[in-house]
């Protein structure tokens, strides 16, 4: 069986609603995900983030969406070779 599996936590007390939630990364007609997220920080956990085969790696899906938000939250250093890669 293929799928997806997709967890989100909301505090307790968030005016936000889990719809609200995926609508900022869903086409809400089409049904499709057009955007995602992603944490160069687990591309960290291989090493040093210094290769164009590491951005190659990390970016393999990324023609799916219309929208990638890289997050470098807890990158201290990227090569260059890297950088130039995923730009």
């Amino acid at each position: 069986m293929r799928g997806a599996l997709i967890q989100m936590e909301i505090a307790n007390d968030s005016l936000r609603t889990a719809v609200q939630g995926f609508n900022r990364f869903c086409d809400t007609e089409a049904l499709t995900f057009y955007k995602t997220r992603f944490f160069i920080s687990l591309a960290a956990l291989e090493g040093n983030l210094i290769s164009r085969l590491q951005a190659k790696r990390a970016a393999v899906r990324f023609e799916q969406f219309s929208e990638v938000e890289l997050d470098f939250t807890g990158v201290e250093s990227l090569g260059q070779a890297l950088d130039d890669e995923l730009v």
